[in-house]
């Protein structure tokens, strides 16, 4: 299993990062009822059967528990392949 980490790209603001490549995003997003932490899966390639690739929480936890689940899908995958992955031959 890859392991995870986030790195503060701003003020509640994280790229998350699987084994030094950027795999994603976790980041505070305002709205006019208050905000809610968004998540996205932006380096592995998503087949249709995991989308959604993102999606929002309460709290910084939960959108770090949310990533991680998706990413544990898709590290499940026999075929693993990241975004600007070259296609097979």
């Amino acid at each position: 299993m890859t392991q995870l980490t986030l790195k503060r790209i701003g003020q509640d603001d994280f790229a998350v990062m699987a084994d030094n490549r950027l795999a994603g995003r976790i980041m505070l997003k305002p709205l006019p009822s208050g905000a809610v932490w968004f998540w996205t899966v932006t380096g592995p390639h998503l087949p249709a059967p995991l989308q959604p690739s993102h999606g929002e929480t309460e709290t910084l936890n939960l959108a770090k528990a949310a990533y991680k689940a998706k990413f544990a899908k898709w590290e499940a995958l026999h075929e693993r392949k990241w975004v600007g992955d070259p296609p097979d031959n």
